[in-house]
């Protein structure tokens, strides 16, 4: 009896999705990345001598260290700040899933339009510092498209600290149709803060238990912890103006610290998120609302694919979580487009992770081994590879 064949390419093929906020990473054979990782790295603030040099600690190192680090980001915007970090980090995610580069393919995420001598330099990087077996580029809203079985739609993908609105025809992205905004995760979390030390500010004079310990926690919380408020308990409010009436009783929610004391919040929860929508509420005058980056998106498109775009409306990104994100884009959305064109907004369930999720569907794909930059293509034609065998649209 002929022995039978197991077909081990898959095992060796990695998924890096590389964003501002975290780096997910694993093998496509598996449902989600094994690892998320924060896209940071921390160096000691003590001072450096000529027989000492600073250490540095990269990603989830720097938890627990936190105070003597200074930590900087590694990806803002989408565009890498530091190669050599970027480089130490994905040695690190190699290292925390116990994988070698250079047993492994590499599918990397980028944002779209990336510059490129970042395209050419992350190329540079897998082949020359990695060693990786085969290489691919690929742009994050495509790749969360592709999640969720369409080839032709409309990516809102919101980010740490910047929202895109692509649009995708037939698997090919439009970037002269894209609309951005500086406008993300972060700018929530900073907001809510600042909403918080307002309300502790007029409630200063308040006996109340419930305020006075809001009003210590604030003077010792981390953006982190304000964070993890945010993303537990806020919420977009469907009608913003009704949602804040006086008219209307304040439903407050409460938050428990890990030492036990209760926190109270209030309508602060979706006020923070109604600058997705209304960004000049941070300040942010010059940046368009989600809704309208959308709209302005799918204007730039070709009129004969508008309909399929409106129909194929996907959201992608962890802040796109926020509770009633999905129906009130539907309800603007509805509110400056003909009657004629159905509005139809797709937000699965794991939309945190859809560009590693796309990813990993790519290249499970027998079509896809032709797509691939191989090692000994880089050597005879160099970084700019990646333009020839990796569209960036």
């Amino acid at each position: 009896m002929e022995e039978s064949k197991v077909d081990n390419s898959k095992w060796s093929v990695c998924i890096i999705d590389n964003g501002s906020d975290t780096i997910k990473a694993g093998l496509c054979v598996h449902d989600f990345p094994s690892v998320v990782l924060p896209s940071v790295v921390g160096t000691e603030k003590t001072e450096e001598t000529e027989t000492t040099e600073k250490k540095s600690y990269y990603s989830d190192e720097t938890k627990e260290k936190m105070s003597q680090l200074s930590v900087r980001a590694v990806v803002e915007k989408g565009v890498v700040q530091n190669w050599d970090d970027m480089e130490r980090l994905w040695e690190y995610s190699f290292m925390k899933l116990q994988l070698a580069s250079k047993e492994q393919k590499v599918l990397l995420t980028e944002k779209p339009l990336n510059p490129r001598k970042h395209r050419e330099k992350a190329t540079e990087i897998m082949f020359e510092k990695l060693g990786v077996k085969g290489f691919y580029l690929c742009n994050q809203p495509k790749l969360s498209l592709f999640s969720t079985g369409r080839t032709t739609g409309m990516v809102c993908d919101i980010g740490l600290d910047i929202t895109h609105a692509m649009p995708i025809y037939e698997g090919y992205g439009l970037p002269h149709a894209m609309a951005t905004a500086d406008l993300g995760g972060r700018h929530i979390t900073e907001f809510l803060k600042a909403l918080l030390k307002q309300k502790s500010n007029n409630n200063n004079n308040n006996n109340n238990n419930n305020n006075n310990n809001n009003n210590e926690w604030l003077e010792e919380c981390s953006l982190h912890l304000i964070n993890d408020v945010k993303e537990t308990l806020s919420y977009v409010a469907l009608d913003y103006a009704e949602e804040i009436s006086p008219d209307i009783v304040e439903v407050y929610k409460t938050y428990k610290l890990p030492d036990g004391r209760l926190l109270s919040f209030g309508t602060e929860l979706c006020t923070c998120s109604e600058l997705l929508f209304r960004p000049s509420l941070f300040g942010l005058r010059q940046q368009l609302g989600v809704d309208k980056l959308v709209w302005q998106s799918i204007q730039k498109s070709d009129i004969d694919i508008r309909r399929d775009l409106y129909c194929n409306i996907v959201l992608s990104g962890a802040t796109t979580l926020l509770q009633g994100l999905q129906k009130r884009i539907q309800i603007e959305l509805s509110a400056f487009t003909p009657d004629s064109m159905k509005i139809n907004i797709i937000a699965p369930p794991e939309r945190k992770f859809s560009p590693w999720i796309g990813g990993a569907i790519l290249t499970s794909l027998s079509s896809f081994d032709e797509s691939w930059i191989w090692p000994s293509e880089y050597q005879e034609f160099g970084s700019s590879i990646v333009h020839k065998k990796c569209y960036e649209g």
